[in-house]
């Protein structure tokens, strides 16, 4: 890997390594799931829809895959 994209995927790793944002992905992960316990279901903005509901096609676009992509296993 050259020197420079390894400076700075060595970046990214330290910032999200700090106990403060371990904290919060895990107080994100814990408040998920509840939700998730709770409905059935998690929200994001813009949509109140369960995955069931959603085409794979409307999927693949969500995802910035071209609707004739065939999903990875």
């Amino acid at each position: 890997m050259p020197p420079e994209k390894r400076a700075r995927v060595e970046a990214i790793i330290a910032k999200t390594q700090t106990p403060g944002t371990r904290g919060k992905s895990a107080a994100d992960r814990q408040r998920l799931a509840h939700q998730y316990g709770e409905t059935g279901r998690i929200t994001t903005r813009g949509t109140d829809r369960r995955l069931s509901e959603v085409d794979s096609s409307e999927a693949a676009r969500g995802r910035g895959l071209s609707p004739h992509v065939a999903p990875r296993s």
